[in-house]
Order: structure tokens, then sequence, then C-alpha cells
């Protein structure tokens, strides 16, 4: 849904992370300004291709200390064709 909504809004996209850093109650914030793929004009086809590309950016974000994360639902409930 998000990538749906940046798409008709034409809205910028960010993506965000803390990260729990040593010592008490210190957590360091980040910002990234995603430059997302050109659309194609098929928006179902274009809203897919975001979706993609922000879940790429979030593993990356999470592959940098994947013992802060916690992930409490299914995300993908079916496998990808």
């Amino acid at each position: 849904s998000v990538a749906a909504v940046a798409l008709r809004a034409g809205a910028p996209l960010v993506v965000t992370a803390m990260r729990r850093e040593p010592g008490f109650l210190t957590h360091v914030l980040s910002f990234e300004p995603v430059e997302s793929p050109p659309p194609s004009g098929d928006r179902k086809e274009d809203a897919r291709t975001l979706t993609a590309f922000l879940t790429k950016k979030l593993e990356a974000r999470i592959r940098l200390a994947p013992e802060q994360w916690l992930w409490m639902h299914r995300r993908w409930k079916t496998p990808p064709s």
C-alpha cells in the first residue's frame, strides 16, 4: 500500500531506521531518501516494482544489525510466483 499511495500522490519516499547503540538509552536514527524506479505507466506493475525495491532497502537495513529486529507477523502469506 505504501508504494501504491506514493505512486498516486507522486510523494517522495524516505527509508528510516533506528538502531540501538551501546550505552543507556542511546539510539541512532538514519534517513535515506529513495530514488524510486521510474514509472512504466502500468500502475499495478509499478506498485509491485516499487514494493520490491523498498523491500530490498529494508532488508539492507536489517542486515546491518539483524539482532535488533523482531518480525511479529507473516509478511508473505503466499509464496511468490
